[in-house]
């Protein structure tokens, strides 16, 4: 009789083993899955909804700066990053006021910071944040179609020639103090 449960334990120990093997390698094809799928969804979000080459040049009025014409032109002295803005993303006020601490300690002019906002209305938080430092801000609601900005903020970051070096979408901090490392 003490064999037969002894067995019988046995083999309900044996069953729940199996079952319990079974269940972590079916868990672990759906934590596979979803991180594929995870990923895959992450290159669809790209910021741009065709890849950039080269920036394109513009001569536009700000809104700050008592209307003065900003130009965004090829063979310029200076590198430049552009960034998408609109009134009332606090993704975009987190990512200018890092802007703003780094221009303070180590931009020495190699980097032309110019806002493109979609909405010529309601930027007043954005020139209240950029007046110390006299960053431009333009009111372009074509270029921002024409580019394919699909989120804000979304950061084009320029050589000399226009040529894109770096594009990316949100308040990455990190990735823009590496752009400003990069060209130091």
């Amino acid at each position: 009789m003490i064999q037969n449960t002894l067995l019988t334990i046995i083999i309900i120990q044996t069953l729940l083993l199996g079952l319990m093997v079974f269940m972590l390698k079916q868990f672990s094809e759906i934590i596979k899955k979803n991180k594929s799928a995870i990923n895959h969804q992450g290159t669809q979000q790209a910021p741009l909804h065709t890849p950039l080459k080269q920036f394109p040049e513009l001569k536009l009025n700000s809104i700050n700066l008592n209307q003065e014409l900003v130009s965004i032109e090829k063979n310029a002295l200076e590198n430049y990053l552009i960034i998408f803005i609109s009134p009332g993303c606090s993704a975009c006020k987190e990512l200018i006021i890092k802007l703003l601490n780094i221009l303070k300690v180590n931009n020495k002019n190699k980097i032309k910071p110019i806002l493109i906002s979609m909405h010529k209305e309601n930027v007043e938080e954005y020139i209240n944040l950029v007046e110390e430092l006299k960053i431009p801000i333009v009111h372009s609601e074509e270029i921002v179609r024409k580019i394919g900005v699909r989120g804000f903020p979304t950061v084009i970051f320029t050589g000399s020639n226009l040529d894109v070096k770096d594009v990316f979408l949100g308040a990455n901090v990190f990735r823009l103090e590496s752009l400003f490392s990069k060209v130091a």
